[in-house]
Order: C-alpha cells, then structure tokens, then sequence
C-alpha cells in the first residue's frame, strides 16, 4: 500500500473488487441486515482464458441467482453492457512442395492474398450502444518454417469483437461468404470458432472456448435505474451507466436470464500494465455501492 492505493499484479482486474464482493455479505450480517434473498459471491476460475468458470457454472446451472453484479472495473459507475468476442480459425490446405518448382504444389497463400483484401469489405453489424463490431487478422501460421518450402497449410486466426447484432453465427457466415467468394482449384478452406484444451489450477480438465456473448441493458429498465438510485443515495453523487470497453463474462449469465449489471470501483486504464493498482478511497466508496446494491437487490419480490 502506498500512495493511498494498493498495488500489484490483479489490483485493479480484479481482486481489489473480489475483496469487497467477499466481506459484503458479511458486514451486512455483522450489522444484522442480511436481506430476504440468498447471496452468492462466485469466485469463478480462467475468466482471463476463456471465461471457463462462469461456462461451466451457467452450464451446470449451478447456484443461479436472479440478479448478477460482475465486478469488473467500472470506475464506480454501472456497467450495463459489453461486445461479445471470439476467434476464427481459417484453415487453408493445398499441397506443399519445393518453391523451384511451385506447378507441383497447391500454395495457400494464392487463396489467402485475396481472402484478407476482401475480408475487409465485410459489412459489420451496428447497434447504440457499442457501435459498430471490429474484426482484425491477428495471426498467421505456416505449416514450414523454410522460406523456401510451399506450405500444405496455412492458418489465419481473426478476432472478432461483437456488438449485439453480430452474433457468432452471424459473424462466422459472414466470413464463409468471403471464402466461398476466393475459393482456388486444389485448395481446401474450412472455418471454425477457436476451441482449446485448458486445465484449472485444481487439475479439471475442459475445452475453453476462445470468447465471450455480447450483453446489453437500457438504462431505463426497472432493475438497473433500482441499482442506479439505491447507488447514489448511499454515496452521495449521481453516478453514470456505460458500456465496459472489453468482454466480461457478463453474457453467460444474461443467456441463462440472469438480470446483470457491472459495478466496481477499479479502473480499466491499469489492467495488465506495471502501474496496475486500485484507489482505496475508490474501493471505500464501491463497498457503499455494493452494500446498497445487495440490499436493494436480494430484498425484491419473486
């Protein structure tokens, strides 16, 4: 602690958050206001990988409630919304053979110099909140590691940032129109959402997928402007609602109809950098919030 912050790696994404999130309930019982409604406070594994602990727990099923707060940052204002993400994997085979003789062989990379220009011409999906979705090549394999080789297969990995109207399904059939537009004799194309073995630190084995849903709320239902008011009445200040500029496991939970909202007094501008940290007068403020919002909350009628 120093500087009226605590530092170090996860401060701010976001063990400062999962901090107030643990003790809530227990000043609410210490002070003999546990609400009506149950609360769970869900510590939810390789949300960094690939959202893996909040898949498998709406999978599952698995002590769902009717309200989620997510805590990642929001600078102490409610989150009401966040673009989904994936990856494609485009996998382009041909032939591969010496690059003396290229008539022998099938290039990939004949089929991939056109695919990435007309992959920019896709039309992405828009809506309010987020605007438009974004889609960026952001690696390409080869199966040989000579220069001098015509590899058998070349992968392109695409990262799609969703807004609501681009689901997976809508983005993955955008990008299969342009394959099918640039398809070359000999060479075999196939499409697919990048899934990946993954291992949790108790030893569980599963299948991450590369990605989160895209979740969104208007500011106008009842539920969030409940959470707006009871926020400001317990800090003192109006505060604002947002979209968070990153994916959040927050689209698990909505799928399942669980009423989500974003609160935590971190700041987005730390994560993942050495200054990584969490304002203490912030967090003293958030732990009012979210008092507010567990009473406000686990006291509505079913």
């Amino acid at each position: 602690m120093a500087e009226g912050k605590i530092w170090g790696r996860g401060a701010s994404d976001t063990k400062g958050t999962f901090a107030i999130q643990l003790y809530t309930p227990i000043i609410l019982k210490k002070a003999g206001l546990l609400p009506k409604g149950d609360v769970i406070v869900a510590g939810v594994v390789s949300e960094e990988i690939a959202g893996f602990g909040a898949a498998m727990q709406t999978r599952d099923n698995y002590k769902l409630t009717d309200y989620a707060v997510i805590g990642e940052a929001t600078e102490n204002d409610l989150a009401i919304g966040c673009r989904g993400r994936f990856c494609a994997v485009v996998t382009i085979r041909g032939k591969s053979c010496h690059a003396s003789v290229p008539h022998l062989g099938k290039n990939p990379f004949d089929f991939l110099g056109q695919f990435l220009v007309d992959l920019k011409k896709v039309e992405l999906g828009k809506d309010e909140l987020f605007g438009s979705s974004t889609m960026s090549v952001t690696n390409i394999t080869s199966s040989e590691n000579g220069s001098n080789i015509i590899p058998n297969e070349v992968v392109v990995y695409i990262d799609f940032r969703q807004s609501t109207v681009d689901t997976e399904q809508v983005a993955l059939a955008k990008i299969q129109k342009v394959i099918d537009g640039c398809m070359v004799d000999g060479i075999d194309v196939s499409l697919k959402p990048l899934y990946f073995p993954l291992t949790t630190y108790t030893g569980f084995q599963g299948e991450g997928y590369q990605g989160e849903y895209p979740f969104s709320v208007s500011p106008e239902e009842p539920y969030v402007k409940l959470c707006k008011k009871s926020i400001e009445e317990a800090v003192g200040h109006t505060i604002q609602t947002k979209p968070w500029l990153f994916a959040t496991d927050t689209g698990h939970y909505a799928a399942k109809g669980v009423k989500c909202i974003g609160y935590s007094p971190a700041e987005t501008r730390f994560f993942h950098t050495t200054e990584d940290n969490i304002d203490i007068a912030m967090m003293k403020e958030g732990t009012l919030g979210y008092l507010a919002l567990t009473l406000a909350l686990a006291n509505q009628e079913k």
